[in-house]
């Protein structure tokens, strides 16, 4: 159970830098939704890496290249779930358009639980 909650503290921590990144490139730089999605992506990915690796699992047997090589096809499996929420909530609910905070949260905290499974058992073995 302290294994998924820090797991789950990561993930907010993941999910405000994916938010503000996301909100920073849509809001100031001007982008579109769907491209600063896919960069605020890659950033969190990374960051959450770092903290998992630290906090959550603590070093897998793979090299660290290696371990973030998983890490970050099973982050990019994820993502499509999530990204596909993401978007469906977007295109389906106009408030959603105006306040992509509420459906990235959705759509993070469904595809978390297929993350830390796979994690667990794939990844930091």
């Amino acid at each position: 159970m302290k294994q998924f909650l820090n797991f789950a503290i990561v993930g907010t921590i993941g999910f405000c830098v994916d938010a503000t990144v996301l909100l920073i490139f849509v809001n100031i730089f001007l982008f579109e939704i769907y491209i600063a999605r896919i960069i605020s992506f890659i950033v969190a990915v990374f960051v959450t890496w770092i903290l998992n690796r630290v906090f959550t699992f603590g070093k897998s047997k793979y090299s660290k290249k290696r371990e973030y090589s998983y890490y970050f096809i099973v982050q990019s499996i994820g993502a499509i779930l999530n990204y596909i929420i993401f978007i469906a909530l977007v295109k389906s609910v106009e408030f959603f358009e105006e306040y992509l905070i509420v459906p990235l949260g959705i759509a993070s905290i469904i595809a978390m639980f297929f993350n830390f499974v796979v994690m667990k058992k794939r990844v930091f073995i």
